[in-house]
C-alpha cells in the first residue's frame, strides 16, 4: 500500500488472513506541549494525536514537562532531526529572531512537514512595545510555496 511520505502506516502481517493496516497516530510537535492552553487539543483516553513530551531546555534527558522556556522545538536544527508529522505552534515564537522561525519554516517545507499556527494574539499582551512581535509572527508566511 503506498504512503505519503510525512505519514506513516504501519502494516500487519496476520497469519490467518490478510495484512491489516493499523493507521499510526500522528505525531504532532506542539509548541509548547505541555502548557495548559494546548493539553486540551489531545484525548485523555482513546485514540487522537500524540502531542511530543517539550524537549528540555536544559538539553538534559528529561521531558521539560512544564517548563518548556526557551522552546527547542523552534530551533531548525531539532526539527530537521526530531520524528514528527505536523509542527503547531501555539506561542512561544517571541524567543526566537525573525531569521531563525524563518529557516524553520524552510526546514519544515524541506521535510514535507505541515505546519499549523493557532493565530489568538496578533500582539502580544506581556509585551509593552506596541509591534514588537510583528516581525516573528509575520515570519510564519512572507513566501509563497515553489
Amino acid at each position: 500500500m503506498p504512503t505519503t511520505p510525512h505519514l506513516r502506516i504501519p502494516q500487519v502481517a496476520r497469519p490467518d488472513g490478510p495484512t491489516v493496516v493499523v493507521p499510526a497516530p500522528v505525531r504532532v510537535a506542539s509548541v509548547p506541549s505541555g502548557h495548559v492552553y494546548v493539553r486540551p487539543f489531545s484525548p485523555e483516553v482513546g485514540g487522537g494525536p500524540q502531542r511530543l513530551p517539550d524537549p528540555d531546555p536544559s538539553g538534559g534527558p528529561r521531558a521539560a514537562g512544564a517548563v518548556w522556556w526557551p522552546p527547542v522545538m523552534l530551533d531548525p536544527a531539532w526539527a530537521a532531526d526530531a520524528d514528527f508529522d505536523a509542527f503547531h505552534v501555539h506561542f512561544g515564537f517571541d524567543a526566537c529572531s525573525p531569521a531563525q522561525l524563518a529557516e524553520l519554516v524552510d526546514v519544515l517545507r524541506r521535510r514535507g512537514k505541515p505546519l499549523v499556527y493557532t493565530v489568538h494574539d496578533l500582539r502580544n499582551p506581556t509585551t509593552r512595545r506596541p509591534g514588537s512581535t510583528t516581525p516573528s509572527w509575520t515570519s510564519w508566511c512572507p513566501r509563497p510555496t515553489p
